[in-house]
């Protein structure tokens, strides 16, 4: 942990102000805008938006290694990935897909506040093994909205299978990033897609959710067989989630 906090030191341009919010020493009023040292910045309405932006930027969950042409972001949220994305590989073009309304309003806002409209192109669509409406349970705090864990509140989204997306995306000859945060929904979008989609995916990083009913295990089984290796594996059972990434070897 403490390399952390050395990266967040060279992340933020209120390193104290981000280190002390991030392990709840300070209580800090949301919400407020926050800037990188790379200048940067984006809007953070709760101290969950800090911590996507610490997952992306200071631990970096999701590897970008600047080789990259295509980039999907998968449960876009705010932002926070796309822009790092972005950042670490300016010749990239990240396609960042968020489906809750409010939370793709915050990611647009994230994207034309740092003039980035040519790299980060945001689309309103969610992921699921079939294409269609899907209704989503809105979280409270707009990270963790679903279809696995029932809230009070709903909303009607649009999602895309992996074909699809292709297809929205200008079907190019070759992913090289697939990154999916997808509370669950990443389990189904994988294990419905075929062979022959999948085969056009360089690199697989994702945080996986069990609760969706869908076992790590079975996703990992489909993803072997179209020849993708699983080299990270992280779990943390008590929020039945971790982080897995898989390289295509052919």
């Amino acid at each position: 942990k403490v390399l952390e906090l050395i990266q967040a030191w060279h992340v933020f341009q209120e390193p104290i102000w981000a280190i002390f919010s991030y392990l709840g020493f300070l209580s800090s009023p949301f919400p407020k805008l926050v800037k990188l040292k790379n200048n940067y910045s984006i809007w953070l309405d709760s101290w969950h938006d800090l911590v996507s932006v610490w997952g992306s930027w200071v631990r970096q969950d999701y590897p970008v290694l600047g080789e990259e042409s295509v980039i999907l972001d998968m449960g876009a949220n705010i932002g926070s990935f796309s822009l790092f994305a972005a950042f670490k590989n300016p010749k990239a073009i990240v396609y960042a897909f968020e489906p809750v309304r409010q939370t793709f309003q915050s990611l647009c806002h994230t994207i034309e506040r740092n003039q980035l409209q040519t790299h980060i192109i945001p689309l309103p669509y969610g992921v699921a093994a079939k294409s269609g409406s899907r209704n989503i349970y809105i979280s409270l705090v707009g990270t963790y909205s679903s279809f696995y864990v029932k809230t009070q509140w709903v909303e009607s989204i649009e999602v895309k299978n992996l074909k699809d997306v292709y297809e929205l995306v200008g079907n190019p000859a070759q992913i090289d990033l697939l990154k999916m945060d997808c509370e669950g929904a990443e389990m189904e979008f994988l294990l419905g897609a075929e062979s022959k989609e999948l085969e056009l995916i360089k690199m697989i990083c994702m945080e996986y959710h069990s609760f969706s009913g869908i076992a790590l295990e079975t996703v990992s089984h489909h993803l072997t067989k179209v020849g993708f290796q699983l080299l990270q594996y992280e779990a943390d059972p008590n929020y039945q989630c971790g982080f897995a990434l898989y390289q295509n070897r052919l």
